[in-house]
């Protein structure tokens, strides 16, 4: 697994727009037309990655909200950066 510093900083990528829908949360990249369906933990940490905040700043905020040891925060929250910046959601600043 790669490992991604709990210092890097992520943003959003540019041109996305995100919108609650009935059946969920969805981002339109229209660049490249693509729809991505979000859950509610990888809708928190896209809209956390606002190129304020640390890996570790929203791993605590994840460890604090979902009442999670600090371990396991970082293993969802690692998992999600990742797909998220797989995806073309997010990119580190």
């Amino acid at each position: 697994m790669t490992t991604i510093p709990p210092d890097a900083v992520f943003g959003a990528a540019s041109g996305l727009m995100g919108r609650e829908l009935p059946d969920g949360f969805f981002v339109y990249d229209p660049a490249s037309e693509n729809v991505h369906v979000l859950n509610a933990p990888m809708r928190f940490i896209w809209e956390t990655c606002d190129g304020t905040k640390t890996v570790a700043e929203i791993v605590a905020e994840v460890s604090e909200a979902a009442q999670l040891s600090v371990e396991d925060a970082a293993k969802d929250v690692y998992h999600i950066l990742l797909s998220l910046s797989a995806n073309g959601l997010i990119h580190r600043i």
